[in-house]
């Protein structure tokens, strides 16, 4: 199957939108766009779980969502889902059942990872200039803040947004004393945040989310001008909401949209009068066109996870050579096997584990490997996706000495055969020195792992043939027999 069209779905808190199109000259040609409003986080419980009729609307959503997708090549789709899924408890169940409709993976991301492709996709709207802009996004569960100019410079994910703001301070509709409450309590959430983004400075501000650019039409209601949003007329626009409702129209904007619209203003009214903020304008790009962007990207090798990889690796003073070593040994493992010969995404995971395997070193030798696992589990990577970040710390951590079963939650798979190639890689240059990979043989079945190796060379590396006997050991803590024949 082949095709130029790419497609994201980002599942939002409030709204669930779909952009299929095309990348033509550098820019996004949309082919189509559908939005549906599912108020995800609406369902939110008390105790962090989704209510069954949340469930029902995402569901019934997704599934009419999954006929414009189909025909697109699944390494060209990307479906991701942000805060309510990120916060939600139990969020697994509801996912698999998800990504059977979809017939595609969903990745719960980060909220600097949210944050980056809003930024790369905004980006994308204005002439790529040296101007440093600041980029704000109130979603329904969060609001992103980054600022930067080609590429984000600082990002933040703060736990507020329009449909959860909504909710708890304006279910018996917008008064004086609830929106004050709103307004202080942002404040508060922005106060750690507001040095560093007012030391670093902007020239310019942009709103990029649905609310924003609702917010962007009602300025006209109290004299302003909707391409542009000043503090000024928000404080005017909620005074009039307080006092003389009657006054405002909402004609430009959806009534889905005015519903959770009060969260929304006191927000960005915090927002404006916590940093320095003379007029934003608004753009019509969000995050589902970088989302689009940097699938796009990917394909054409413009990679985000590859630098990524690199700044760890100079963070965490990696031996370079070391790590190249153990990747050289783990491809030529993976060639000589012949089971993912048409897998980039096997080949992708041993470059990655290999070129950050030890990085706990820098925390400890002993047990150097779990630690280097949680770093990878519990950091802003960039580019990854928290269920590749979840493989690929089940990778580090499987490197050495015992096995582990995946504790994550975001429905990865524990690919054995992965692990034996990893785990011998690693094995094989233990020395620290090039060592040629012998002709090897793996047959792993649901119980058994037999790895077959030439008796000569194991002769010749009696240290490296003691490990391997050791490994019977450690795979027996995952129910598996493990079997080393000599040829």
């Amino acid at each position: 199957m082949s095709s130029d069209l790419y497609a994201a779905l980002d599942l939002g808190s409030n709204s669930f939108h779909l952009l299929v199109g095309r990348l033509v000259g550098g820019k996004i040609e949309t082919v189509d766009r559908v939005k549906d409003t599912v108020r995800l986080a609406a369902g939110l419980q008390a105790d962090r779980t989704l209510s069954k009729e949340a469930q029902s609307r995402a569901l019934e959503s997704l599934a009419r969502l999954s006929q414009r997708i189909a025909g697109i090549p699944n390494s060209q789709i990307r479906v991701v889902g942000t805060n309510t899924l990120r916060v939600a408890t139990e969020s697994a169940k509801f996912r698999r059942r998800a990504e059977k409709l979809l017939g595609q993976p969903i990745e719960i991301i980060s909220g600097q990872e949210e944050a980056r492709l809003i930024f790369l996709g905004v980006a994308k709207d204005f002439a790529p200039d040296r101007q440093k802009r600041l980029v704000i996004d109130i979603g329904g569960g969060s609001t992103e803040l980054i600022v930067g100019k080609r590429e984000p410079q600082i990002l933040e994910s703060l736990h507020m947004g329009c449909v959860s703001w909504t909710q708890r301070y304006f279910k018996e509709g917008i008064t004086r004393a609830a929106y004050q409450k709103a307004l202080i309590n942002a404040k508060s959430i922005l106060q750690p945040h507001i040095k560093q983004f007012s030391n670093i400075g902007f020239t310019e501000s942009i709103g990029s989310s649905g609310t924003i650019r609702a917010l962007g039409e009602l300025m006209p209601e109290v004299g302003g001008n909707a391409h542009q949003i000043t503090l000024s007329h928000l404080q005017n626009l909620a005074k009039t909401w307080i006092e003389s409702p009657k006054k405002l129209t909402f004609s430009a904007v959806s009534e889905s949209r005015v519903s959770v619209l009060p969260g929304g203003l006191a927000i960005l009214q915090a927002l404006f009068e916590s940093l320095p903020i003379a007029s934003m304008h608004t753009s019509e790009y969000t995050m589902k066109e970088g989302v689009l962007y940097d699938l796009a990207g990917k394909t054409a090798h413009h990679d985000r996870r590859e630098r990524t990889v690199t700044r760890m690796q100079q963070m965490y003073h990696v031996d370079l050579e070391q790590a190249g070593r153990v990747f050289d040994s783990a491809e030529q493992l993976l060639a000589q096997i012949g089971l993912y010969e048409r897998d980039e995404q096997a080949r992708e995971y041993l470059e990655w584990a290999s070129g950050l395997h030890e990085i706990g070193l820098a925390i400890a030798h002993g047990g150097h490997q779990k630690f280097g696992a949680w770093l990878v589990q519990n950091s802003d990577m960039p580019g990854f996706t928290r269920r590749e970040q979840a493989t690929l710390s089940f990778l580090i951590q499987n490197q050495r000495k015992s096995i582990a079963r995946s504790t994550s939650d975001y429905g990865i798979t524990e690919d054995w055969m992965l692990v034996v190639i990893f785990r011998l890689a690693v094995l094989f240059n233990r020395s620290r020195v090039l060592v040629k990979t012998p002709k090897i043989g793996i047959k792993l079945r649901s119980k058994s792992l037999r790895v077959t190796l030439p008796a000569a060379w194991l002769n010749e590396h009696p240290l490296t043939h003691f490990d391997l006997e050791r490994e019977a050991t450690y795979w027996k803590s995952v129910g598996i027999q493990l079997s080393l024949i000599e040829s």
